[in-house]
């Protein structure tokens, strides 16, 4: 049995025997697995507390150098200016949600996620989303209708960045990349960030063209003194995967999480429920990151919300764990004639883990009783 007063990697690793070790069904796997996810987090948040804070006060550049200001003393501010950040997690996670309601906060000056902004312009560059897709995004995150001129993409020389990705001439995109991106912020010189959608899109990969499109994007970020901010992709992960190592992880080549500044990792914080919110990790590139448990409300702005209560999990898994223990030990005890002697032996159907545990059970309702230290079946049971 799982026992809830233990610490959480204990209750963690009873919770990932008892999977392993099939005897569940299916629908209780599964509430297993959530379980497991659920103090996956649980876990990370009694680590971040427990972080030690940066050795200074301060963080080596004030507030002004980031768009989201440092959450406390002795940790670092987000998305800084001059560089390149990233957003990654599998597909309807929210990236694009996230970066759009960061922005709008950072617009009107508001505080987001507990950290404080500065009133900035930005620019949005959604090259894997039709104009009606970005319409039904504004409508459903309940954008000022005006954001749209917001939207630019990414063009050279009359034709999108993405007509150039030619295998014989693979250093074409990456010319049409710098060059398209160059006359954008040029052309809106008072936007101080960019959020890109779908940077993964444009390179494959190979370590080799990662390096290049960051080393473009950072290059374009500090000459034009604005944070540039991509979002890619990830496959859905499964149990504790999703909470191991985030600025590593980025899919494709660790190049992106040792290249960029700022990473946010989301995530589903139920696979199966999509509606069940988010786990969001955020690490900037120096200090202890954070983890939070995120709710999309009804006017569509994100709030960090209690993780879900794991407990309850555990208690229906121990429920439906007992249910089959007895209906195991049943019918065991179906084929000791009435007054024979109970004996534990290989084969018996009921694991030898469990086999104690129930005759003793079953002792005290009076189903079966003890003689000269042997255990008999009653005769009315």
């Amino acid at each position: 049995m799982i026992d809830p007063k233990s610490n959480l990697e204990i209750l963690y690793k009873q919770l990932e025997l008892l999977v392993a070790s099939g005897t569940l069904s299916e629908a209780d796997q599964l509430r297993c697995l959530q379980a497991m996810r659920q103090l996956s987090f649980s876990i990370l948040l009694e680590a971040a507390a427990k972080a030690k804070p940066l050795p200074n006060e301060k963080s080596a550049l004030d507030d002004s150098h980031y768009l989201l200001a440092r959450y406390a003393d002795g940790c670092e501010g987000l998305f800084p200016y001059r560089e390149v950040s990233v957003i990654h997690g599998p597909s309807g996670a929210g990236k694009t949600t996230w970066g759009i309601n960061m922005l709008e906060a950072a617009r009107k000056g508001e505080p987001f996620l507990g950290h404080n902004t500065q009133a900035i312009e930005y620019g949005l560059i959604l090259n894997d989303r039709s104009e009606e897709a970005l319409r039904k995004t504004v409508e459903f995150l309940k954008l000022p209708s005006n954001i749209e001129r917001r939207v630019h993409h990414l063009t050279y020389k009359g034709h999108a960045v993405e007509d150039y990705d030619d295998p014989r001439q693979p250093k074409l995109i990456f010319a049409a990349f710098r060059a398209a991106l160059r006359e954008l912020l040029q052309a809106h010189s008072n936007y101080r960030a960019w959020f890109i959608e779908g940077l993964d899109l444009y390179v494959d990969d190979e370590k080799r063209t990662v390096k290049k499109l960051l080393r473009i994007l950072s290059e374009e970020a500090r000459a034009a003194n604005v944070a540039i901010i991509g979002s890619t992709g990830a496959p859905k992960e499964k149990g504790h995967e999703q909470y191991a190592r985030s600025r590593e992880k980025i899919p494709g080549t660790q190049a992106w999480g040792r290249m960029v500044e700022t990473t946010v990792e989301l995530n589903f914080a139920d696979p199966n429920d999509e509606s069940a919110g988010r786990i969001c990790s955020i690490h900037p590139r120096r200090g202890p990151g954070r983890y939070l448990f995120l709710c999309l409300g009804d006017d569509m702005q994100l709030y960090e919300n209690d993780p879900p209560d794991y407990q309850s999990v555990i208690d229906t898994v121990n429920e439906a764990q007992t249910k089959k223990e007895s209906s195991t030990w049943e019918k065991y005890i179906a084929t000791i004639p009435a007054g024979g002697e109970l004996k534990y032996y290989k084969g018996c159907g009921v694991p030898e883990g469990s086999y104690y545990r129930l005759r003793s059970k079953a002792k005290e309702a009076g189903t079966i009783y003890v003689d000269n230290g042997k255990y008999y079946k009653t005769p009315s049971a």
